[in-house]
């Protein structure tokens, strides 16, 4: 029942229900039809658009799964790498990719927010997300700065990455195997931030730290708690609330799997 609940709310898939209920056991199914209710209240409350953090003023059109998520649309969603983007977007490079580009979020973020730079999205799942991905550039007038692509794997990575680069990668584990500078020796001149997912590839956090060492500074990012009243969008809103739309820790099972980033730096 939980799971048709879900894929009622949600439109998504069974298989999406299912890592919904074991990533997110803090969001009950009617709390998750309120969350989505105050994200749409949100959203109209700031004229369609990402409130703040680095990608304040990109537009989210309300039929997008990202604004059925408070974070994306107060703009706190993984604040912990703020400070990163921050910096891509005051000196961009001529290159990002975005591995595991989803919705779009950063993708079209990024495009949005810098000026000449050249941007490629990797999301294998196309039928769930291209669309929406698109609709998101378009909205935001910068479809004509994105290549959009399928699976990536590592000769497909070695034929797009170049030297100077931001790779952001979230693929769901498949960082063991793209990371790789002996395979794409390019990967040592790029800036690389990594969501680490330790649950589906174990040991990856010290095999890349071992692999990017000698060349890259390395900083470890872990997940903080969020303070809802950092954001004056949610004057107004009860505590219980306030405090759930900034909520994003993810489980599974009882298992923290959304905790770290690793950024590399090329010394």
């Amino acid at each position: 029942m939980l799971k048709k609940f879900l894929n009622k709310l949600t439109g998504s898939s069974t298989d999406w229900a299912s890592q919904a209920i074991a990533r997110y056991p803090f969001i009950e199914p009617h709390e998750n039809y309120h969350v989505q209710r105050v994200a749409h209240d949100l959203l109209v409350k700031t004229g369609g658009e990402v409130f703040s953090g680095p990608l304040a003023g990109m537009k989210i059109p309300m039929n997008s799964p990202l604004a059925n998520k408070p974070m994306h649309v107060i703009g706190c969603y993984e604040s912990e790498i703020h400070d990163i983007l921050a910096g891509v977007i005051c000196c961009p490079p001529p290159l990002i990719i975005d591995i595991g580009s989803a919705f779009g979020y950063y993708t079209v973020g990024l495009a949005y927010k810098t000026a000449n730079t050249r941007i490629i999205a990797f999301e294998a799942d196309k039928e769930a997300h291209w669309e929406k991905a698109n609709q998101l550039a378009e909205l935001n007038e910068v479809v004509h700065k994105i290549e959009q692509r399928g699976f990536c794997d590592l000769k497909v990575l070695e034929d797009v990455v170049d030297d100077g680069a931001f790779i952001l990668c979230d693929c769901e584990g498949g960082e063991m195997q793209l990371l790789d500078p002996d395979a794409i020796p390019r990967l040592k001149k790029c800036h690389i931030l990594c969501e680490i997912h330790e649950f589906l590839a174990p040991n990856v956090t010290s095999k890349l730290i071992h692999r990017f060492q000698k060349t890259h500074n390395i900083k470890m990012l872990f997940e903080q708690e969020r303070n809802p009243e950092k954001y004056r969008i949610l004057d107004g809103l009860s505590q219980s609330y306030k405090e759930l739309s900034v909520k994003e820790t993810r489980f599974s099972g009882n298992r923290l799997v959304s905790a770290l980033f690793i950024e590399f730096k090329p010394k």
